[in-house]
């Protein structure tokens, strides 16, 4: 995941890759022409501890018209939305890692 630059159809190609491993922001392009561009959670998280990721989300959010409160309504209400669904997909997860943790707590767990 070492490239600055993909085309969209890469991109969709690899997503999951892109999505779990990319250490950098990167613009989504299509016949050469950027179309858009993908800052993965884990720079966003880190752009205050590193000089050149904060310089980058920056130019990329002042590109696009955004800047970092939009983004930061966006992961809350997200995180509100779905905050039910991710404790009980948490909770079926550890119910299928460690049957014996989830077992005592009383939950009945339905599985997927």
């Amino acid at each position: 995941m070492n490239d600055a630059f993909v085309s969209v159809y890469e991109f969709r190609k690899r997503l999951e890759q892109h999505m779990l491993h990319a250490r950098h922001p990167m613009v989504v392009s299509h016949g050469g022409m950027p179309i858009g561009y993908f800052i993965p959670a884990r720079v966003w998280h880190d752009r205050a501890t590193v000089e050149v990721f904060n310089e980058l989300v920056s130019a990329i959010l002042e590109m696009s018209g955004f800047d970092e409160k939009d983004v930061k309504e966006a992961i809350e209400a997200y995180s509100s939305a779905n905050a039910e669904v991710t404790r009980e997909r948490m909770l079926r997860h550890l119910a299928r890692v460690h049957p014996e943790a989830a077992a005592p707590r009383g939950g009945n767990v339905a599985k997927r």
